[in-house]
């Protein structure tokens, strides 16, 4: 079963890398300096502003943690958002997926290996962007060296069980929907979320004059950050099991981690279970379903120009409007 799977990555990485070869040396180096130039930046840009609320008199460690939890809540969300689209693309538009349904293998050993697939490809962009964030973060607070590795431990159950999620609701929608609807309710998802969060920083007033900037903060900003404190948001985990281990407290950030992975493989074994009885029926449906019409009798330029080629017989004419 995993032979197909193998000879698949392997065409893959050959050919991303042949292509690779015919670039030019140059686009390369210039997309790699741009790559590094924009993580240094970032990281600087972050760690100047974890130095600069953390010299808050009083609130500067309350507003550095509620910020984390208000960043690791938008990022599930957007991890959410991003593997239900890019499971829509690997389950059903792949031409590979195509191709490893004409191999004797079961459809779920092909979702698994796809929904790994979809983890991969939602993820490595996030990840970049994490690093020197979280290095920023950690160097400002003066946080324990051994929390970057944690880092990776804890996110590992994190982005799977936000993968998980994702891909679920992407395979419930297929299954009962038409794919135009589907279509429809994701844009539609999308400019909920968008409005969503305008709301929410609509709420967040402008600095009155008689407040110092500690009062604003305190009074204004925390009350609409509730939203991402919640005991019961993998996010809250994630940020505590952080938090814990930047302070040495490994046993406590242990926990947090366990929590995310039980949940992490409790929602993939209802995933797997789905998508054994679902998958590929979601998948021949949609795979029968055609984007539009592809000839509409006395309409079109083709349809005008008809008689034209009339002159050479039903057949010929026939033939030439078809093609």
């Amino acid at each position: 079963m995993i032979s197909p799977f193998l000879k698949l990555w392997f065409n893959v990485i050959r050919n991303s890398i042949s292509t690779l070869k015919r670039q030019s040396y140059l686009k390369i180096a210039f997309v790699l300096l741009c790559s590094i130039i924009f993580l240094v930046v970032e990281f600087l840009i972050s760690y100047r502003a974890f130095l600069f609320i953390r010299d808050f008199p009083g609130v500067g460690s309350i507003v550095s943690e509620r910020l984390l939890f208000l960043f690791y809540f938008a990022l599930f969300l957007m991890l959410i958002f991003s593997n239900a689209i890019i499971a829509y693309a690997t389950l059903f538009r792949s031409k590979d997926t195509e191709l490893l349904f004409t191999y004797p293998i079961n459809e779920t050993n092909i979702f698994r290996y796809k929904f790994l697939e979809g983890i991969v490809l939602s993820s490595w962009a996030f990840l970049m962007l994490l690093v020197p964030f979280m290095m920023s973060f950690g160097m400002a607070n003066n946080a324990d060296v051994r929390l970057y590795p944690f880092l990776i431990l804890l996110f590992i159950p994190f982005l799977i069980l936000a993968s998980s999620i994702g891909s679920g609701f992407t395979l419930l929608l297929a299954r009962i929907m038409p794919r135009k609807r589907l279509k429809g309710i994701t844009i539609f998802i999308g400019i909920s979320a968008v409005f969503f969060i305008y709301l929410a920083m609509k709420k967040i007033r402008v600095e009155e004059p008689s407040q110092t900037l500690e009062i604003f903060i305190l009074n204004k900003i925390l009350p609409d950050f509730r939203m991402s404190y919640s005991p019961f948001l993998p996010s809250y985990w994630m940020v505590k099991g952080i938090l814990s281990s930047s302070r040495g407290l490994f046993q406590a950030s242990f926990f947090y981690f366990l929590l995310l992975l039980s949940s992490a493989l409790f929602f993939t074994e209802i995933l797997m279970r789905f998508a054994s009885r679902s998958y590929l029926n979601a998948w021949v449906e949609m795979r029968s379903r055609t984007k539009e019409k592809l000839f509409i009798l006395h309409k079109g330029i083709i349809e005008k120009l008809r008689p034209i080629f009339g002159i050479f017989g039903r057949d010929i004419c026939g033939l030439v409007t078809k093609d």
